[in-house]
């Protein structure tokens, strides 16, 4: 998930720089990630980039295939949509087509992106 002062840095962006786009992008053997889904207690203040990321952690477990690759794309789905549903800057500028919020995945091995699927 974003913390406000990653939104409030976007929502400049959007809004007074008028960026027309915002794309979250994961990527493959993320450590924070690798981190979360490892459990056990992060040194020093990766705990707090770890707590972020556990929603998408928890909503993964048990997914069939690698259950970092899972965590990793699961994330950016999620921020995609709180990016999307934040209000009253980010969202507004979705909702009037100034705006658009996209999710993809970075292959580390390949250097190939995976568009995300738009999502709602």
């Amino acid at each position: 998930m974003a913390t406000d002062t990653e939104i409030g840095s976007l929502e400049y962006g959007a809004e007074h720089l008028h960026v027309p786009l915002i794309v979250v992008l994961g990527h493959q053997g993320c450590g924070a990630v690798t981190a979360a889904v490892q459990g056990g207690p992060p040194e020093g203040h990766i705990a707090a980039l770890i707590d972020l990321i556990k929603p998408a952690v928890d909503k993964t477990r048990g997914m069939a295939g690698d259950p970092v690759a899972n965590a990793v794309r699961m994330n950016v789905e999620m921020v995609v949509k709180q990016l999307r549903s934040s209000t009253p800057i980010l969202s507004e500028l979705v909702v009037h087509g100034k705006l658009k919020i996209v999710g993809a995945v970075y292959w580390i091995d390949t250097g190939a992106v995976t568009w995300l699927p738009e999502i709602n």
